[in-house]
């Protein structure tokens, strides 16, 4: 029967368009790190310019309320002792900092401080070449966020990616009712080209 290949179809149109409505990929390089607010679904990578002797991919910008900023770096060679991934997130009085060091002999230490659950950053290192930060908007309005990793050391192939998340309920995508319309009609539209040719055969 072909309406349920319709019905299939036009519900996988559907969820596609829903998907792709609030996705994009923005990459920051060179100088481009005061990157403005980003947006819902937004990802990339970040390959900005050294900064001092230090401080390498830094980035900063600005991340709608309700909504989630997570960065992943990926080294070629080990993380050298010193080397800090660092997070910072500020929503008016509501501040939140993490970072996390290499050690000496490999090893990795962790600290956070925060005044409020508002704003809520974290760093980790997650391996011997890899680390993440996250920072989380619960706020009604956009808060300033801060990324980076600090080193003495040169990461040459240094991979840094980034995904922007709501927190918020997801809504319903606008063409999902209609779909529910279609499907209802062409049920009862099935429903009554059945009773007459039961009435015909009858």
């Amino acid at each position: 029967m072909i309406y349920p290949r319709i019905l299939a179809a036009i519900f996988v149109a559907t969820l596609a368009a829903a998907g792709s409505a609030h996705a994009a990929t923005v990459n920051y390089t060179g100088t481009d790190y005061m990157v403005g607010t980003v947006a819902d679904g937004q990802s990339g990578k970040v390959s900005t310019t050294l900064i001092g002797t230090t401080v390498h991919d830094f980035i900063s910008g600005y991340l709608p309320s309700d909504s989630e900023i997570v960065f992943t770096y990926t080294a070629k060679a080990p993380l050298t002792a010193g080397t800090d991934l660092y997070a910072y997130g500020k929503q008016g009085s509501h501040s939140s900092t993490a970072t996390a060091e290499v050690t000496s002999g490999g090893g990795t230490s962790s600290s956070s401080s925060s005044n409020s659950s508002i704003i809520v950053a974290s760093a980790f290192l997650t391996g011997s070449k890899t680390g993440t930060t996250t920072i989380i908007n619960n706020s009604s309005t956009s808060a300033f966020f801060i990324s980076m990793l600090e080193s003495a050391s040169k990461y040459g192939g240094l991979v840094v990616a980034y995904t922007v998340s709501s927190l918020a309920a997801v809504p319903l995508p606008a063409a999902l009712p209609m779909f529910a319309l279609v499907l209802v009609a062409m049920v009862a539209f099935g429903y009554k080209q059945k009773a007459r040719a039961r009435s015909i055969v009858g």
